[in-house]
């Protein structure tokens, strides 16, 4: 979930902004609305939102005023947060190339609210990707793999692609590994599914049964089947995600 403040001196469009966003998306979570340049910065301390959505023309501080600020403490505020400018006056924005590579989007009023969804939709897919990424290297990293083979980066992107595309009863042999293999620029998906199958024989020769029966809740010295291995990550992440 990708969280946002809104800032528009416009209290019409920031209404609209606000309920389109809620009906549009359960992924994005609004922190906060104002139309006091001031307050944004307040919001912005207070919760480090993912997104800020600006408007320039605003009362006491002015948009311009607030990436100013922004600006001076860049790796605190502009790290992570991707801001998307919405006024009627972006040509003033244009005349400060010091904001350029700081904005994510830019977005002209009248509004085009369904593009700004759209847009809203791309950040939130971007971080889960992110996300899914870590949560993979995370997970692995519990294995005695070698991280710098063709294998592991196989195995890798097979979890991302079954976890990206949702799959609930996913079937490893259908088209999970041609995918993998078009992504590695490979001919063959057999060769995928066998290079996964030595890693995970490997993983299993070499790493400690108790970590494997604990994973896996085995009783006895069991080798996890490949689907059972990569199904397992999956639930997990999937549960670890539900409980956010």
């Amino acid at each position: 979930m990708s969280t946002v403040v809104i800032a528009d001196d416009d209290l019409i469009t920031l209404k609209n902004i606000f309920n389109y966003i809620i009906q549009k998306n359960n992924g994005i979570k609004v922190l906060g609305l104002t139309s006091d340049g001031t307050e944004v910065l307040k919001y912005i301390d207070k919760y480090m939102p993912d997104i800020l959505l600006l408007d320039l023309m605003m009362p006491k501080l002015n948009g311009l005023d607030v990436l100013d600020i922004l600006l001076e403490n860049k790796e605190k505020y502009l790290k992570k947060m991707k801001i998307i400018i919405i006024s009627s006056y972006i040509d003033k924005l244009y005349k400060e190339n010091k904001y350029s590579k700081y904005i994510y989007e830019v977005l002209p009023k009248p509004l085009n609210i369904d593009k700004l969804v759209e847009i809203l939709n791309k950040i939130d897919n971007e971080k889960e990707k992110i996300k899914i990424s870590q949560y993979i290297d995370s997970e692995l990293n519990k294995f005695m793999f070698n991280k710098g083979s063709n294998s592991y980066k196989y195995l890798s992107d097979t979890i991302y692609l079954v976890l990206l595309e949702k799959r609930r009863n996913f079937e490893l042999e259908s088209d999970i590994y041609l995918k993998v293999a078009k992504l590695n620029n490979k001919k063959s998906e057999k060769m995928i599914k066998w290079a996964i199958e030595k890693l995970l024989y490997n993983m299993y020769i070499n790493t400690r049964q108790e970590i494997i029966k604990e994973y896996f809740n085995f009783i006895e010295d069991t080798k996890p089947t490949t689907k059972l291995f990569i199904r397992s990550i999956v639930e997990n992440y999937n549960r670890k995600k539900n409980k956010r």
